[in-house]
């Protein structure tokens, strides 16, 4: 697609460029009686709602992303040695049992 930045390189004066600004809005489907100054700033308004929205989506799915891999890390995680070296220390300290009841009695 032709665009606007190309033509302004190309050079080759008023005329060509104003043929390469009809090219790309008869890309863009837009004739001469609708390529006004308000429907090109409404395409370029909606545009950037656009691309406002798609960057919500992904900055939302780039945290859902990361919240996942703390649940992966999390369920991966092998908590046995850690709960038996507990048991370990508080059973060595006498207090397994007294807590074991206070748990019990809650």
């Amino acid at each position: 697609m032709t665009t606007l930045l190309t033509a302004l390189q190309e050079g080759g004066g008023a005329n060509h460029l104003s043929g390469n600004f009809q090219q790309v809005l008869g890309e863009l489907g837009l004739t001469n009686a609708t390529a006004t100054y308000d429907s090109l700033s409404a395409l370029l308004a909606q545009a950037v709602h656009v691309r406002q929205e798609i960057q919500k989506e992904l900055e939302a799915e780039e945290a859902k992303v990361e919240g996942q891999k703390f649940d992966n890390h999390r369920r991966k995680f092998n908590y046995l040695p850690m709960l038996v070296e507990f048991l370990k220390l508080t059973a060595g300290k006498g207090e397994l049992i007294s807590s074991l009841k206070q748990a019990g009695l809650k």
